[in-house]
C-alpha cells in the first residue's frame, strides 16, 4: 500500500498543473465570466446559511476540491480522495446544490451558482494552496470558480467536459443541469 502511495503522488501532482491566465479565454462566454469578482455575496441560493454536503479527508497545506457531474454525488469520488490522502494531500468532495440532500437553489442550478456555493467551500475549507478538479458538469463549473476566487484557487484540473454546453439552448442548460 505505501508502494502504491509513493507510486501514485507523483501522477496526481503532474495531472495538477498551474492555471494559466489565458485559460478563461478559451471558454465561451457563456461559461467564463468576463471578470473575477472575487468573494461576492452568493444570490442564486434559497439557504445562504448552510453550505452544500460535502466530506473532508486527510490534513494537509494543499486541498483538492472534487466537483462532480450531472447526477454525480461526492462518492463518485471516493477511489480519487483515497488516493489524495495516500500522497500527503487533503481531499473535499462536495454534493453540489440541488444534488443529494445539498439544498437546491431558489432560482434554479445554473453554472455560476454552483461556482458561488463552490467558492463558498472553498472560503470555509481552503488551505495554503487549493486546487479544484472538476468531472463533467463539475469541469464546466471550475473555471467559474477560479473567476469567482482567483486569489485562492491556485490550480485546476478538468476532466471529461465539453466545451459544447455553452452551445446547447438555454432549456437544455437548465434540463442537462
Amino acid at each position: 500500500s505505501t508502494q502504491a502511495a509513493s507510486h501514485t503522488a507523483p501522477h496526481c501532482r503532474k495531472a495538477v498543473a498551474p492555471f494559466p491566465p489565458s485559460f478563461l479565454q478559451s471558454f465561451p462566454p457563456s461559461i467564463a465570466l468576463d471578470s473575477p469578482q472575487p468573494n461576492r455575496p452568493l444570490s442564486a441560493m434559497n439557504d445562504h446559511s448552510r453550505l452544500p454536503d460535502y466530506q473532508v479527508a486527510g490534513h494537509a497545506d494543499t486541498t483538492v476540491f472534487l466537483l462532480h457531474g450531472a447526477y454525480g454525488s461526492k462518492d463518485y469520488f471516493r477511489h480519487e480522495i483515497e488516493t489524495l490522502v495516500l500522497a500527503g494531500l487533503r481531499g473535499v468532495a462536495w454534493e453540489a446544490p440541488g444534488y443529494g440532500i445539498s439544498p437546491r437553489p431558489e432560482g434554479g442550478l445554473s453554472i455560476e451558482g454552483l461556482a458561488e456555493a463552490a467558492g463558498r467551500l472553498i472560503d470555509k475549507e481552503g488551505t495554503t494552496t487549493n486546487v479544484v478538479l472538476g468531472h463533467s458538469m463539475g469541469g464546466i463549473t471550475t473555471p467559474a470558480v477560479y473567476a469567482a476566487r482567483p486569489n485562492k484557487v491556485h490550480a485546476i484540473a478538468i476532466s471529461a467536459t465539453v466545451a459544447s454546453f455553452s452551445q446547447k439552448s438555454e432549456e437544455d442548460r437548465k434540463t442537462f443541469l
